[in-house]
């Protein structure tokens, strides 16, 4: 069984499939997976992964996204039910730190 923390998870478990020649994909597991030869009366099996396909380029995509904080499961007050109406670029601009920009 390999252990990847969930902020490392595309970073150091995603892989290229080469499943069929036009489709360019990685994929990455899904939590454990060990109990699912017992689950689906498969006891010949000795590697068993569960996984999720995607297109080239959503894994860089998402890890990018984790990066910068739009996966944080962190509870920000400018967000929260009793905040003044924010819009979504300085909601943006908050969660990167960056100054909100004048229009």
């Amino acid at each position: 069984v390999v252990t990847i923390p969930g902020p490392d998870l595309l970073r150091k478990g995603a892989k290229r499939l080469y499943i069929y020649p036009a489709f360019a994909t990685y994929g990455y597991p899904n939590r454990d997976s060990s109990f699912y030869d017992a689950r689906y009366n498969m006891p010949e099996c000795h590697t068993c992964l569960r996984g999720t396909l995607r297109y080239e380029g959503n894994v860089d995509i998402v890890q990018c996204l984790a990066d910068i904080g739009f996966l944080s499961l962190d509870e920000v007050d400018y967000l929260q039910p009793t905040s003044a109406p924010l819009t979504w670029i300085n909601a943006v601009s908050q969660l990167v730190g960056a100054a909100a920009p004048t229009i």
